[in-house]
């Protein structure tokens, strides 16, 4: 069996446009604390190169809403340079079971914190799940989302 585990962070979900961003993050506002998340571009980076958003934003504003017309304004750019150089190469087994690693460390900020749009909180990467869910069925479609695990390892109960 060949199984692939998979580390998500922050850069790992990125936006091609931020065209559709404001019209969707209205909607969730009140679940982004009144944050008003602005994608934005690396520093010293071209124009053509893709926005940024804590990923906790991203996928609140974007998982919450997916259709296919706001998954193209997605951008995998990890995932796509190790799917396609490593395994969806010419010759190369697809994975048959595929273990998607994601934190969630809710628990350990107060709602104080989460007002903080520099807080750690906003980096954690569970909200992604739908993003990657709709990723891997697009790209990985021998794989059945029974054969998908989602974990929140870095799910402390306090913070303590």
């Amino acid at each position: 069996m060949n199984i692939w585990i998979v580390t998500t962070g922050s850069s790992d979900v990125k936006l091609k446009t931020d065209d559709n961003w404001n019209t969707l993050s209205k909607k969730v506002r009140s679940q982004l604390y009144d944050r008003p998340f602005k994608p934005t571009r690396p520093p010293n980076t071209d124009d053509d190169e893709p926005f940024i958003v804590p990923a906790r934003a991203m996928g609140i504003v974007y998982g919450s809403q997916l259709t296919d017309e706001y998954y193209e304004d997605l951008h995998f750019p990890l995932l796509d340079a190790f799917s396609s150089a490593k395994l969806l190469e010419k010759g190369k087994t697809n994975p048959d079971k595929i273990i998607l690693i994601m934190t969630d460390q809710e628990a350990v900020f107060d709602e104080e914190d989460r007002r903080l749009e520099k807080s750690p909180y906003w980096q954690d990467t569970c909200t992604l799940k739908p993003i990657f869910e709709q990723y891997f069925k697009i790209n990985f479609p021998k794989v059945t989302s029974e054969n998908i695990d989602y974990l929140k390892v870095l799910k402390p109960q306090s913070q303590s």
